[in-house]
């Protein structure tokens, strides 16, 4: 798929340009879970020049800490799809989830719609779920590098935050029709998909867009001016916080539709690219 055109004059940078946010995976990571190496050397030359680096994920800190210390990577980080913020230094900055009690009556819901799915809560330190030992859960853990604790909601002392539900469907379809009743069912809280067949809810005040906004205002600097990547639905909303949301072209193809910018794949230095076009880095 063709990439975005330039905005500007290419080989020039604007000045409002000032901070970038960056989804991991199906984004910042090829498929075969790699960073490649222009935009490591992207990230590397943001470091070096002052411009704040965020990666804004679904994952939770600790894999999001494996893979910054792989690399040698300096930056923000925004976890659980908005439910934490940390700055450089691992501090946590700003955190939000949802009770419990809610997060129970949530996974109750589940089964009643009749599809097929296995449920994992992140909660401060730990991932649980229902079924460790199932495929979906042993597949995520090789790609998140963390492994699942299984256990039950009522283990979970009752005033600890849940960041983030995730259910594992079998199928898109089924994933999308799962959104859909939980959305119904559960208006208050924030129901979308990270992956084909991930489905998250969080508290309904956090999201990836949420973060970034809250964020570039710690930092002291305007939504207006930073740059966005992302690959799913999850993102979208972030895309559209930013003044320039770039969604890759291994995206789903009804997002392609409604987000403007698009660049190539995450197997083709679609990061660095747009980052080039755009005159962020040389």
């Amino acid at each position: 798929m063709a990439a975005s055109s330039s905005i500007i004059t290419p080989g020039t940078r604007p000045v409002r340009w000032d901070s970038v946010f960056c989804d991991i995976d199906g984004t910042l990571i090829s498929t075969k879970l790699k960073i490649l190496p222009k935009t490591l050397a992207a990230i590397q030359y943001f470091g070096r020049n002052g411009i704040p680096f965020t990666i804004a994920s679904a994952r939770g800190p600790r894999s999001v800490g494996l893979l910054t210390a792989e690399y040698d990577i300096r930056a923000f980080v925004i976890a659980y799809s908005g439910g934490q913020i940390f700055d450089e230094k691992g501090n946590v900055l700003w955190q939000k989830g949802m009770t419990r009690d809610d997060a129970e009556k949530i996974i109750r819901f589940a089964p009643l719609t009749g599809i097929d799915s296995i449920w994992s809560v992140f909660i401060p330190g730990a991932w649980i779920t229902q079924d460790a030992a199932d495929h979906r859960i042993t597949e995520d853990e090789e790609v998140v590098r963390v492994q699942a604790v299984q256990g039950k909601m009522e283990d979970i002392p009752a005033e600890t935050p849940v960041f983030r539900i995730v259910f594992f469907t079998e199928d898109k379809e089924n994933g999308d029709l799962l959104v859909a009743l939980l959305k119904k069912e559960f208006p208050s809280f924030h129901v979308t998909k990270s992956w084909f067949n991930m489905v998250e809810v969080m508290e309904g005040s956090v999201t990836k867009a949420e973060a970034v906004v809250r964020l570039c205002h710690l930092l002291g600097r305007q939504p207006e001016n930073a740059v966005a990547f992302g690959d799913n639905y999850n993102d979208e909303e972030m895309l559209r916080a930013v003044g320039h949301g770039v969604l890759m072209a291994n995206g789903p193809e009804d997002l392609k539709k409604r987000i403007q910018f698009i660049t190539e794949n995450n197997d083709h230095e679609g990061i660095a690219n747009e980052l080039q076009r755009i005159g962020l880095i040389p």
